[in-house]
Formats: structure tokens, C-alpha cells, sequence
């Protein structure tokens, strides 16, 4: 879970910085300066926001009485490819954008 919103604030070295920087780059090839800067603003409002999430999974104490959450072995494979997509995906982009490209072509 930490990775996935670590790659929805941007964090370098995963597909969601990739992510934000092709959509900045593009709307400053534009001229649009102005909404790069408006983007980088949310952006960082973005991590406060997840970092209050962050606090309330990993460190808020569960409520007397509450059971466990427990997850099939199903759960925990999907989970981790998924964190490992993240992470490929963010260091070798160039796969991704090809098949983007791809499919908008057709």
C-alpha cells in the first residue's frame, strides 16, 4: 500500500513520477507555464494528503474488539506484483510508453 501511494505522490523510481513528468513536460512544450506550476502545487498538496493517510494506516492503534484483517495468499501475490510493476515500470518506462503508443495509432 506504501508503494502505491508513494507512486501516486510522485516519488522518483516509480511509474507515477514518470507519470507526472511527461504530463508537466507536455504542458511546458505548450507554453502553459502556469499550469505546470499549478500542477507542482498540487502535487505537493498531493504528498500532504497521503502522508495523513500514511500516518492513520500504519500508525493509528485498531479499536478494542476489532478483528484482524488477514489476506488470502491470493491477495498478498497480487499486491506484490503489483508493487513490482510500480517499480519496473517507473525505472524502465519506455515499455510502457510504446505500448501507449501503440494502441493510440490503432
Amino acid at each position: 500500500m506504501m508503494m502505491i501511494m508513494m507512486s501516486m505522490a510522485g516519488v522518483p523510481f516509480l511509474v507515477g513520477f514518470y507519470a507526472k513528468w511527461v504530463i508537466l513536460q507536455a504542458v511546458v512544450d505548450i507554453g502553459l507555464v502556469w499550469l505546470a506550476l499549478v500542477g507542482v502545487v498540487f502535487s505537493s498538496n498531493q504528498c500532504l494528503l497521503l502522508s495523513a493517510s500514511r500516518e492513520c494506516i500504519y500508525f493509528d492503534k485498531a479499536e478494542p474488539g476489532e478483528p484482524e484483517i488477514e489476506m488470502s495468499r491470493d491477495t498478498e501475490i497480487v499486491i506484490s506484483a503489483n508493487g513490482l510493476l510500480l517499480v519496473l515500470l517507473g525505472l524502465y518506462p519506455t515499455a510502457l510508453m510504446g505500448w501507449c503508443a501503440a494502441a493510440m495509432l490503432d
